[in-house]
């Protein structure tokens, strides 16, 4: 190693102070002169320190610095330069500094060897500034240290994370805009210091390989942790790493080193904080919003941007930021129907309406310490409705959330299953974090898709299937809110599955009692116009024909239609036998003549 590498001078010198030193160093080169000493700089001897950089980096990264603070251009230097200022080991702290993307290897014109400047972002760093490259300006964030809730553990997390003598990772699960950044800035400000948030979204490969590279660079010259708020830390082979980081899920923590939290929805207590702080909602008017079922900072910070001044216009506001970022395997079907919308015997609404009284009661219920202890897992409120098709499976999930003043969120199966090993599990984890932090009544329809039996393993795509189905499972066993699941073939639902339900349906086809009320009820609903002489046949109708809820709904649409068409002012039956003709088609039935004249014979 040479004299550069080895002379160090008086502590105290700055940055600039380089600049002056390069310029010595360069024209010793010239002329053959002994090389000046190199200043002492802290923040090259930091750098050095942190990024684990070979011995005597700190006079190749000097020298990069003064040539390009310099006051006038300096061409870059070669590979033989730094060879004869720092010897043999040039090479090997080039590779590091590489690494870390501290400097940028550049073609000259004319010359064969690339020249070898420093990085842009590493001198801005050296010059006090933040050391983020502009292109990640806007993923590389400091976390908002906000005011702290009283749901957060901020001091208790922060003192495992204090108390750990290996590298930790704090792991975020649970619904997404309960305040991850907040939390991590608020225990960053506990542990005095101030973690960086670091969005990955949207880049792979070598873009993503950067991302990573600089972020860890920046924890490091910066004492910061990194929150990775897309997912897990990204790996990349570097000689350190921040010995504490944050990450959204536990995929790729060392399960010996890493902290889980759970992110929940906010407590009416936090909630009402938040609404004050952020709207001008008289008093009362906090105390109910702060009420209202699950609820999440980003939620409320949403909602109060309308300015809403009264209660309703809160309401309002908080419901459509609940639905206005709906992933591709949600959508919301709301629809107004009450309970006497819907034509059910009592042995079946019976606890339906159950149902519905424990997801009111669920709060208080499980506030209970002794309930609480013997149930901590599967506290969530599920149930099963199972039946033939046109049964109203759809129609009571509508019912109930409309009862409970709950969006519902039907489940796209198809969506929502991958043929990617463990996606499907994932999908599902988001599925139920989302209803949760939502306040919203999951509706998966053909559920025996998801959560079919398992299979006798003959292969490797066997074994795959039900370690999925196990992990749904377990998932749906951790979800604490509520859940309708419906299927036209129950005896295909995984057994495990269904001793883990307290609510199971079966919805039977309609029996003449029952049609009879249907018939009523759509030729009432769809029929404003008139039509008294098919009111007639509703008796004849229900006792004759076996048709299903959906059926008759459909008839009888179909027949307004068709009235319409004719430019008929009422609903006639000859067009209704007609409708209903069409919907037996359907099933590849039909209408016969007796039947035809027996039900016109009652008009």
């Amino acid at each position: 190693m040479s004299d550069v590498a080895e002379t160090v001078a008086a502590a105290g010198a700055g940055p600039l102070d380089l600049i002056s030193w390069a310029d010595g160093v360069m024209d010793a080169l010239a002329t053959g002169a002994p090389l000046p000493p190199q200043p002492e700089v802290a923040r090259i001897d930091h750098a050095a320190a942190v990024l684990a950089l070979p011995e005597g980096s700190d006079a190749l990264v000097g020298l990069l610095f003064g040539l390009w603070a310099a006051p006038l251009p300096r061409q870059p230097l070669t590979m033989g330069t730094l060879v004869r200022v720092l010897g043999s080991e040039a090479a090997k702290m080039r590779e590091a500094m590489a690494l870390w993307g501290l400097l940028r290897e550049l073609p000259q014109p004319g010359a064969s060897a690339l020249g070898i400047a420093l990085d842009e972002s590493f001198g801005d760093w050296m010059l006090g500034g933040s050391g983020i490259p502009p292109v990640y300006a806007g993923r590389i964030t400091a976390c908002p240290s906000g005011p702290p809730l009283t749901d957060w553990p901020i001091s208790a997390l922060a003192a495992q994370i204090a108390q750990s003598t290996a590298p930790t990772t704090l792991c975020l699960t649970g619904v997404r805009g309960a305040g991850a950044r907040g939390l991590v800035g608020q225990i960053g400000e506990v542990l005095g210091c101030e973690p960086l948030c670091v969005r990955s979204d949207g880049l792979e490969g070598a873009g993503l390989e950067e991302l990573v590279r600089v972020a860890e660079r920046q924890a490091l010259l910066s004492l910061a942790p990194l929150f990775w708020c897309d997912g897990a830390r990204p790996p990349l082979a570097l000689p350190a790493r921040f010995p504490l980081c944050f990450q959204r899920g536990t995929d790729g923590a060392d399960r010996s080193r890493r902290i889980i939290h759970r992110m929940k929805p906010l407590s009416p207590e936090a909630a009402r904080l938040l609404w004050a702080q952020s709207s001008t909602l008289p008093p009362e008017a906090l105390d109910s919003i702060a009420r209202a079922r699950a609820q999440t900072p980003a939620q409320i910070a949403r909602a109060a941007a309308t300015a809403p001044q009264d209660l309703e216009a809160a309401q309002k506001a908080l419901h459509a930021a609940r639905r206005g970022d709906l992933p591709p395997y949600l959508s919301a079907d709301n629809a107004d129907l009450t309970w006497d919308d819907i034509v059910l015997p009592d042995r079946v609404a019976a606890p339906l309406r159950s149902f519905c009284h424990e997801i009111r009661l669920a709060r208080d219920l499980w506030a209970n310490p002794e309930r609480a202890r013997h149930f901590p897992r599967g506290r969530g409120t599920l149930a099963l409705i199972s039946g033939p098709s046109g049964t109203g499976k759809t129609m009571a999930a509508q019912v109930m959330a409309h009862d409970l003043g709950m969006d519902l969120y039907r489940v796209d199966a198809g969506a929502l299953t991958s043929k990617y090993v463990g996606e499907t599990a994932q999908n599902m984890q988001a599925v139920l974090d989302r209803a949760e932090a939502d306040g919203a009544l999951l509706f998966f329809d053909e559920c025996d898709g998801l959560f079919g039996k398992r299979v006798d393993t003959r292969d490797a795509q066997d074994r795959y299937q039900n370690a999925d189905t196990n992990v749904l499972l377990a998932a749906v066993e951790r979800f604490e809110g509520a859940a309708i699941l419906a299927t036209n073939r129950r005896e295909n639902i995984d057994s495990a599955f269904t001793r883990r339900l307290r609510y199971a349906v079966d919805l039977p086809r309609p029996d003449a009692a029952g049609r009879r009320r249907i018939w009523g009820l759509f030729l009432t609903a769809l029929t404003p116009c008139g039509g008294a002489g098919c009111v007639r046949l509703i008796e004849p109708l229900a006792a004759r024909l076996d048709l299903t809820g959906a059926q008759i709904r459909n008839a009888v649409l179909s027949a307004v239609v068709e009235a319409s068409r004719r430019g008929e002012a009422a609903l006639g039956p000859q067009v209704l036998l007609d409708a209903i003709d069409q919907e037996l088609a359907k099933e590849s039935r039909a209408l016969s003549v007796q039947d035809r004249e027996a039900m016109l014979s009652h008009v």
